[in-house]
Formats: C-alpha cells, sequence, structure tokens
C-alpha cells in the first residue's frame, strides 16, 4: 500500500506551508514538494538522509522509489478528459563528476531529465527557465523568470506538475457580488449552481466539494465566523479530511439541495522553503559542516549543501474548471571538485 504513511506526511507539511503570519493567500503542493524530497533523499547519506526520510514517513530507499513511481503513475494522466504531468530534471555542471548510479536511480524511478552545462552561464539559465515553463503550462512565467544557477551552483533539482481539469459540470450562472476578505470586501465574479450533494459540517468548517472531468473533486472549506485558517489547520478533522478520503467520511455529512457560490479566483505564491524545511526537522542538508551527498559526487566529496529551496505554485478557476501549476527548485553549491585530467 504505497499511500501508508502519505497521510502523516500531508498533515505535517500542509498547516507548516499553508501558514502565514502576514495574512497573505498561500498556494500549495504537497505531492510536487514530495517528489523533490524524495529525490533528494537519494542525493544524502548521514543525518542528511535520516531527516528527509522521517519526514517522508518511510523506511527504506526502495520503499520510497516504489511510493514515489506510484504516486507518479496514479496521478500522471493525458487525455481528453484531464492533464496532469508531472516533471522533474536535474541541471549538473559540465566540469564536475557525479555518481552514474545516482542519476540512473533518479532517471528510472522518478522520470527526470538530466542535463549538463556551464553553470552561470546564460544559455544555461535560458534553458532551465524554458524547461521549467514548458512542464508548466507557462502560468508561473512571473515566478520562473528569477530562476538561475549561478558559477558556484554544483547541481540544480527542479520538479514540476501541472493540471488542467474540466468540472464534470460546466458552471453557467455567473453575477457580480461582494468578497468579504479580511482586508475588505471586493467586488468579484462569482460561480452559482444548484445541485444534490453532499455538504460536510465539521468543527469550525462546512465543506462541499465539485468534481472533475476525468475523476477527483475540488473541495471548499467555509470557516465558521470568527475561526482563522490557522486555527481550523491545528484540528486534526480538518487535516483528515484534506489528506484522507476514507477518512473524509468521518466527518458529518447529508446529502443537501446545496446552493454554492464561489468567486472566481487566480491565486499565486512563491515560498522560500528553508524556515518551513527546518521547521519540519529537515537541517543538515542545509549546514556545509554536517550536509553529506556523497551519493551524489563521484569523489565522495562532502562540502556540497543545499543553498536555496524554493516553491512556486499557481491556481485558477473559472466556470469551466481549473488550471493550477507548481515547480519545486532545489539549488545545491559548494567546493566539488571537477574530475582530475
Amino acid at each position: 500500500d504505497y499511500t501508508k504513511g502519505l497521510d502523516a506526511y500531508l498533515k505535517k507539511v500542509i498547516p507548516e506551508l499553508l501558514r502565514s503570519e502576514e495574512a497573505e493567500n498561500r498556494v500549495v503542493s504537497p505531492l510536487n514538494l514530495y517528489m523533490a524530497l524524495a529525490m533528494l533523499a537519494e542525493t544524502t547519506e548521514g543525518s542528511s538522509h535520516v531527516e528527509l526520510m522521517k519526514l517522508l514517513e518511510i523506511s527504506d530507499l526502495q520503499s520510497l522509489r516504489d511510493r514515489a513511481n506510484a504516486l507518479w503513475r496514479a496521478c500522471y494522466s493525458d487525455d481528453r478528459r484531464q492533464t496532469c504531468l508531472l516533471g522533474a530534471s536535474l541541471w549538473l555542471r559540465d566540469d564536475t563528476a557525479y555518481n552514474a548510479d545516482t542519476l540512473d536511480i533518479l532517471a528510472s524511478n522518478y522520470y527526470s531529465s538530466v542535463y549538463a552545462g556551464p553553470m552561470g552561464a546564460e544559455d544555461y539559465n535560458e534553458a532551465l527557465r524554458n524547461w521549467t515553463n514548458a512542464q508548466t503550462g507557462g502560468l508561473l512565467a512571473d515566478q520562473i523568470e528569477g530562476m538561475e544557477m549561478t558559477s558556484e551552483t554544483v547541481m540544480a533539482l527542479i520538479t514540476t506538475i501541472y493540471l488542467k481539469a474540466p468540472w464534470a459540470e460546466e458552471c453557467y450562472q455567473t453575477e457580480q457580488r461582494s468578497f468579504h476578505a479580511p482586508s475588505g470586501d471586493r467586488e468579484l465574479e462569482f460561480m452559482t449552481e444548484q445541485s444534490t450533494a453532499a455538504c460536510y459540517f465539521g468543527k469550525g468548517f462546512t465543506a462541499a466539494g465539485k468534481s472533475l472531468k476525468g475523476g477527483g473533486d475540488m473541495f471548499f472549506l467555509l470557516p465558521d465566523e470568527g475561526v482563522s485558517l490557522e486555527t481550523l489547520l491545528e484540528r486534526e478533522e480538518t487535516l483528515r479530511f484534506l489528506t484522507d478520503a476514507a477518512g473524509r467520511s468521518q466527518t458529518e455529512n447529508r446529502g443537501v439541495t446545496l446552493t454554492l457560490t464561489v468567486p472566481k479566483f487566480d491565486v499565486s505564491s512563491q515560498l522560500n522553503l528553508e524556515q518551513s524545511l527546518e521547521a519540519l526537522g529537515v537541517r543538515s542538508v542545509f549546514d556545509p559542516e554536517s550536509a553529506n551527498f556523497s551519493p551524489l559526487l563521484s569523489t565522495a566529496e562532502r562540502s556540497v549543501y543545499l543553498t536555496q529551496a524554493t516553491h512556486g505554485a499557481r491556481v485558477l478557476i473559472d466556470e469551466k474548471g481549473v488550471t493550477a501549476a507548481a515547480f519545486t527548485e532545489m539549488l545545491f553549491a559548494g567546493a566539488a571538485e571537477p574530475p582530475e585530467e
């Protein structure tokens, strides 16, 4: 059962990544981050490896590969009903020796493309940005524009996801209404539909879903008056509802004639992951003294460390359906020596 332990990972990362002291909108893809962290675990040993495996809630590398591969195959689709594309790539420097076995594992188990070039060269950076834009349908062009590798970069690891999913039933009724945001009311275009559907009544929230063509649902959670997002995400029932389809049935629900009124929206965010990952127990990879990336480098050089971890995501909904994309970028630097002539 490849999902065993996955809900525990989700329950840890979702509250941490969505928490914001600045009352800003946040968008995250736990699946996209999982793939990046799994690939990172493949390249580490020692405390760096132990911390990552603990966060991923998995005991050994073969189980990790089986789960990541199963997740990839379960989520990937590209047909007339729904498009969900996952991607991964490694960007290597052309004057450094890498462990071919590790690169083969990443390619065969995580479907990672591998490139090599002169670090810091604008053409190489442009190739990285073009690849990431292509994998995310151009939805994150503004965030990807700032991506670059420097002459100090030893490797870049990028994972992506792109989703385009029509509603099973389109919303045909739209109207201008007031949206009550924390910063004040805003006039937005809302979609409204009536149907016989399940409505969920949790502690501090009411929720309903809208089905997607090709499978899956988008759920909308409405907090009770005076209940904050942070408060909801601290509660086991909320996290169970968000992460476990079977557990969702444990939330009180009943079939009702439901009027669902939702604003069209286009929300994006970009997060520096270092603080969040350290709060989740992943610290060693950021420390030049303790980071251990010996499975990555054929010289077993251990002075390489993670210098940057970024997660960008965007979600749009309208009367036709959902479009979304995310990327995770990890940059490594250090004193890895080039191979001898």
